[in-house]
């Protein structure tokens, strides 16, 4: 990662996908594809309701463990960690201390139900 803090990491929300915990929860959206003859189609899509707030805590975690090296790089400060061991070591966590249970939804949220167990 460059220049920004844990909670812009894609490879959490790779995680999140890969793992359940309570209060796990799917919304349903519309997002553009290119149809067939070149034109955007708008069609409806299951996405998991994602949670940043708890990415910093993750990070934390990964850096105590010795998966991030830092550095600079220009004027920017730098992280780099092996994603697999970051995924992993993310997913274990999850497993073991989130709980969205009682944690609300935006109100433009549509169609907020329990997420499958499976990886999405």
């Amino acid at each position: 990662m460059i220049g920004v803090g844990w909670d812009k990491c894609t490879v959490l929300h790779l995680a999140e996908h890969l793992t359940p915990y309570p209060g796990r929860r799917v919304h349903r959206m519309r997002v553009p594809r290119a149809g067939d003859d070149g034109t955007t189609v708008w069609q409806d899509s299951d996405q998991l309701v994602m949670y940043e707030g708890d990415y910093a805590r993750i990070g934390d975690r990964a850096v105590r463990a010795g998966l991030v090296r830092e550095g600079p790089l220009g004027a920017a400060r730098a992280l780099l960690c092996p994603v697999a061991g970051l995924v992993d070591l993310a997913c274990g966590w999850l497993e073991r201390h989130r709980d969205l249970s009682a944690w609300g939804v935006a109100p433009n949220m549509t169609g907020v139900r329990e997420a499958p167990v499976t990886a999405l």
